[in-house]
């Protein structure tokens, strides 16, 4: 299986005839993003699956963190761990964090 392109995918700030452009510290422009629907500025719900696409590589580790965790062979500190990097990853996809 061919692995994906690294993390941490963002959201580019270059704006270019409704598109915004997901890119990762490896390669720019891994995909590009409708940003605005018809006459609007921008598209809350564009806006939000640009925002989903960009945290994938951080909801995959998280989700893989987690099932590591939760085998029951790691101590309760791997567990908080893993549960605060899946938080992090899901507010990330929410837009809920600028970093």
């Amino acid at each position: 299986m061919t692995e994906h392109t690294p993390g941490p995918w963002e959201i580019e700030e270059q704006y270019h005839l409704g598109y915004r452009w997901i890119s990762g510290p490896e390669h720019s422009q891994l995909a590009q993003v409708v940003w605005c629907m018809e006459d609007e500025d921008r598209s809350p719900e564009c806006e939000a699956n640009a925002h989903l696409i960009a945290a994938a590589p951080e909801l995959l580790d998280a989700l893989c963190y987690l099932l590591e965790a939760s085998s029951g062979q790691g101590p309760h500190e791997q567990w908080l761990a893993a549960m605060d990097q899946a938080r992090a990853a899901i507010a990330k996809a929410k837009g809920e964090n600028n970093a």
